[in-house]
């Protein structure tokens, strides 16, 4: 058992031992119960949700499946989502990052002398930073994902470390945005950018999804994006906000290079 579960099953037993509990009560007995079958770790299969065309349908996973920490109750929208996991060992990760992860694998098919570089902004458990990892090798991609909520990120870490998936994903405590500095509106938490980030080289898949902001983190990676020695392949970006697919928009067309594509639909299980 781990620590938080040994404390329920501490209080449930001291609740029985002062005063009579009727089973029909959903405290303690019926929530200790969910509780103990919430598993805190979920073996999730690497198989993608939905490959496109042939070349991509024949591609397969390095690892066929991987072991993600997952949150171990069911309340708030954390805990829908890992029940979902849980009862589907099915990665939170768009199919739209996975379709292009496929088919920048078709172009890159060997690159164990130049891995892909993925960064990801809000990867909360890390399901895509891990799925990636899985899905190419460690020796093919390098992925990075930087988030505000330090439990969080140790919750990616653990994960890496079960996976032995340390030399390829490095989840960060950190908020991407557009100017670097020592604070951010999260307490503790530096601002940091993508020009800071990402001072050398190709990068070629940036992922966002930070529930606002996401132009900002954009705007951080001006000088990226524009040296052509350096550059971005592809950006996908979620937002709810029309105003920030706005200011994205806009900012991609103003360092050119881009097919825009605007997809309207939910996330995986939405």
């Amino acid at each position: 058992f781990s620590s938080d579960q040994e404390a329920l099953i501490a209080l449930a037993q001291q609740t029985l031992s002062e005063r009579r509990v009727s089973l029909l009560s959903h405290w303690p007995l019926w929530r200790l119960l969910d509780r103990l079958s919430c598993s805190e770790w979920v073996e999730v299969h690497c198989k993608p949700i939905e490959s496109l065309g042939i070349a991509a349908r024949q591609l397969r996973s390095e690892k066929a499946t991987f072991f993600i920490q997952v949150f171990p109750h069911r309340a708030f929208s954390n805990g829908l989502q890992s029940s979902h996991t849980r009862a589907h060992q099915q990665a939170y990760c768009a199919k739209e990052f996975q379709s292009e992860l496929d088919h920048l694998r078709l172009r890159f098919p060997r690159a164990n002398d130049r891995p892909l570089r993925i960064v990801e902004a809000g990867p909360h458990l890390g399901d895509c930073l891990l799925w990636a990892a899985a899905r190419l090798g460690c020796d093919n991609v390098k992925v990075t994902g930087y988030d505000i909520v330090e439990s969080i990120v140790a919750m990616s870490r653990r994960s890496v470390q079960r996976n032995k998936m340390e030399a390829c994903v490095d989840p960060r405590v950190g908020f991407l945005g557009e100017i670097p500095a020592q604070t951010s509106r999260f307490r503790g938490v530096a601002t940091v950018n993508l020009d800071e980030e990402v001072p050398t080289g190709f990068l070629h898949l940036l992922k966002v999804h930070t529930n606002g902001g996401e132009d900002g983190i954009l705007r951080g990676g001006h000088k990226l994006f524009a040296d052509p020695s350096r550059g971005v392949g592809v950006v996908i970006v979620n937002s709810a906000y029309v105003e920030i697919l706005l200011g994205v928009v806009e900012f991609l067309q103003s360092v050119g290079g881009y097919d825009l594509e605007l997809l309207k639909q939910p996330l995986p299980y939405e």
